[in-house]
């Protein structure tokens, strides 16, 4: 059996001279995107930028269940 290809989520299509990049946002969605450039190096940079910007937007709308002082709380009541 032949080993799959490691790709860089970055495809020039047939009937486009622009890079189309994929990748998966925050809501868990694969987004398709023109680049909206003919070089593969600024294409990759900017599949990089929006990578990021998914991650900061996964990252900043995580919320904790509990806040810090409850859990302090309940960590010395734990320990007596």
């Amino acid at each position: 059996m032949s080993k799959r290809k490691k790709r860089d989520g970055i495809v020039r299509r047939k009937a486009s001279q622009f890079w189309w990049c994929t990748y998966v946002d925050s809501s868990g969605k694969r987004v398709r995107r023109s680049t909206g450039t003919t070089s593969k190096r600024e294409a990759i940079a900017l599949r990089t930028k929006w990578l990021a910007e998914e991650w900061s937007k996964t990252a900043h709308d995580i919320q904790p269940d509990r806040a810090f002082g409850q859990l302090a709380i309940m960590y010395l009541q734990g320990t007596k």
